[in-house]
């Protein structure tokens, strides 16, 4: 059976020991911003990043790269916009805190107070799902609904209404008693949010506006976008290609359809720590979110509303990918540190990156990311590959290219960056960076290439051009 390319997508711990460390000069923060990003914009895991550092009530912003997708165009700037993607459950788990505070709902209310009559509950043995257990990933749901079938091939979560979500939750069994085991799962968040704005009687992202983004000032941040906003967002990308933007229109949308700059992004950072009006609602409500709630029995991974724990146990963090962009939040309130990546590329890499910044500014120790520079390959080799090969096995591999770039998509996935192997200026073998497989091309000594393999796992899959 065909294996399909799946890239890796779990979520790293953010690792550091918290120590006061000297206060660091704008150069020396660039200088580090500098040592984790720049090889990964010189890899074309990114074409671009901004990056926010605040240290004890002083900002500072950062822009590497360029906004278009290839890393041409302007360097990015703290009012880039940026799909913030997962980070989005922050504020979703934070809307619960926000409306618990408010007397709206409790932590404790159990989901099936909620939700739409005639539908079915899930449930797992006698102990009901509870919100808060949609805001810890300890639901018992799974991570995706299985009859999400896109609309869209560059956005999965296209076309999916809430209908479609109730329709599977009617039939859904849960993994586990809630509580039980952690299952970071989309679905729990995308449920949270709907279930809030029907108590609430207001959609959503409506409530982010009137109840998060307002009270903390955070004017560039929005879940619908209109033409103006889309000319100001940084091009999405994957791996040097270019990629889709992703809507906030489907069912799921509370579980990553925000779209920020650094600099507001910076400003709930800073309100996580001090918030602007103490005392307040939003300000109480910001606290109880950060109170861890739930442990991983398997991992010790220890989830608050929204947030996971660092191994330092004091920061906290959260990531997020969608199809073309990635980012990375996380602040350390002892120590009123935080910090802030947007990245138009589609990667953990960036994860990665801010995790080493933040070490960095907590211990003073830092080590650049592995590098492996990208190489292209000149165009007229490469439309020697262009094609579409069909396998047997009943899937097609089809190959594309923009400028020295290929990418390979096989049928009901998404496109996918392939690097030349060897330092030949006319290669034969591309292997993929995110799953351990190549693609072997047959090549005559002119004309197009014949057939192609895909070599993953120890099986070789031959597919012969189809067009």
């Amino acid at each position: 059976m065909f294996q399909q390319l799946v890239a890796v997508s779990c979520l790293s711990i953010a690792t550091g020991i918290a120590s006061a460390q000297p206060a660091l000069e704008d150069h020396q923060l660039r200088e580090l911003v500098a040592e984790q990003i720049e090889p990964l914009i010189d890899s074309q895991m990114i074409p671009g990043c901004a990056v926010g550092i605040w240290r004890d009530g002083e900002t500072h912003f950062f822009g590497l790269g360029g906004t278009n997708a290839d890393g041409s165009g302007a360097a990015p700037n703290e009012h880039t916009l940026y799909e913030i993607g997962s980070i989005t459950k922050v504020f979703t788990a934070l809307l619960l805190a926000e409306m618990a505070q408010a007397g709206e709902v409790a932590f404790e209310t159990p989901v099936a107070d909620l939700f739409p009559d005639g539908r079915t509950v899930p449930r797992f043995g006698r102990e009901p799902i509870r919100l808060w257990h949609l805001a810890t990933h300890s639901s018992g749901l799974p991570g995706m609904p299985s009859n999400m079938v896109p609309a869209d091939a560059g956005d999965p979560f296209e076309g999916y209404t809430t209908e479609l979500m109730y329709d599977f939750l009617d039939a859904v069994q849960p993994f586990r008693t809630p509580g039980q085991g952690y299952e970071y799962s989309n679905l729990a968040t995308g449920l949270l949010g709907r279930l809030l704005e029907a108590r609430a009687g207001a959609p959503w992202h409506e409530l982010l506006d009137t109840r998060i983004f307002g009270p903390v000032g955070m004017t560039e941040s929005m879940v619908m976008v209109d033409a103006e906003i889309e000319r100001r967002l940084a091009h999405p990308s994957a791996e040097g290609l270019t990629a889709s933007r992703w809507g906030g229109m489907d069912a799921l949308a509370p579980c990553g359809a925000i779209v920020s700059s650094a600099a507001d992004l910076m400003k709930f950072a800073i309100w996580n720590i001090e918030p602007g009006q103490p005392g307040s609602r939003l300000a109480r409500a910001l606290e109880a979110a950060h109170e861890p709630r739930f442990t991983d029995p398997e991992t010790g991974q220890v989830v608050a509303l929204g947030w996971h724990l660092a191994g330092d146990g004091v920061t906290l963090w959260h990531n997020g990918m969608t199809g073309g962009y990635s980012a990375m939040l996380l602040i350390n309130k002892p120590e009123r540190t935080a910090v802030v990546l947007l990245a138009n590329g589609a990667t953990f890499a960036t994860t990665a990156a801010g995790n080493a910044i933040m070490h960095a500014l907590l211990t003073g120790n830092s080590e650049p990311p592995p590098s492996e520079p990208a190489r292209e390959i000149a165009a007229d080799h490469l439309e020697r590959l262009v094609g579409d090969y069909t396998s047997p096995l009943g899937f097609t591999i089809h190959v594309t290219r923009e400028g020295g770039r290929l990418g390979a998509r096989l049928t009901g996935q998404t496109r996918l960056r392939v690097f030349p192997e060897g330092d030949g200026d006319a290669p034969s073998r591309f292997r993929y960076r995110v799953v351990p497989a190549v693609l072997a091309f047959e090549l005559p000594q002119e004309g197009k290439a014949t057939a192609v393999t895909l070599e993953q796992g120890g099986r070789e899959m031959r597919a012969e051009r189809s067009e």
